[in-house]
This record gives C-alpha cells, structure tokens and sequence, in this order.
C-alpha cells in the first residue's frame, strides 16, 4: 500500500506504536497519545498541509485510524 502511494506522489510517514525501544513489546493496550503526537509532529513538517492529512491503517492500525482525528 505504502509503495502505491508513494508512486502516485503522495508524501508517507509510517508511525511506529509498538515492538520499537521504548515502546510495548505487545499489540496491546497502546496510548492513543501515540497517534496525536505523531498526527501533531505531522501537521509542523514544511510542506504539509494539515487539512490534507489522511490516517490510513490496516487490520490492528485501522481500528487506531478510527480513534484519532487528523483534524482537531
């Protein structure tokens, strides 16, 4: 998926919420601060467009995508 996107010159920032240091070992029990933080770090990168932000997950990362709202 990351790839695809890519290709069609869509810029992709990949969030790493566990099994990285300092991060749960498990898929379980992940803060939903994680999500903000990143989505905050995001929205402050040169060149991003904050009303242009998509959160897009797969199998455990969707059901995140539909907690977190990139536009607050």
């Amino acid at each position: 998926m990351t790839l695809e996107l890519q290709r069609e010159g869509f810029n992709v920032f990949h969030l790493s919420y566990f099994g990285a240091p300092d991060q749960p070992e498990a898929l379980e029990s992940i803060p939903l601060e994680v999500f903000e933080q990143g989505l905050d770090w995001l929205q402050q990168q040169p060149g991003a467009d904050p009303q242009k932000i998509v959160v897009l997950g797969a199998s455990k990362g969707a059901e995140a995508a539909l907690f977190i709202s990139p536009q607050r």
